[in-house]
């Protein structure tokens, strides 16, 4: 059993507050570029930070949920 009181593991890749400010980030560098390649390959690298920022969030309360 897991103690409920127990934190969330730590660290960048469970930092969903990081993966929403690199998104974020990269969101004010997407609107700027004028290459259309350029740009889609931005915004899947946003998307994708955005789904780490998910996983981060679930991750912490998954492990806070007893077996």
């Amino acid at each position: 059993m897991v103690d409920v009181l127990q934190k969330p593991p730590t660290g960048t890749v469970y930092d969903s507050a990081y993966w929403k400010a690199r998104a974020e980030e990269n969101r004010a560098i997407a609107k700027h570029l004028t290459d259309l390649r350029a740009k889609e390959m931005m915004l899947r690298i946003i998307v994708s930070y955005d789904r780490l920022a998910e996983l981060a969030e679930a991750r912490a309360w998954t492990t806070l949920v007893p077996k």
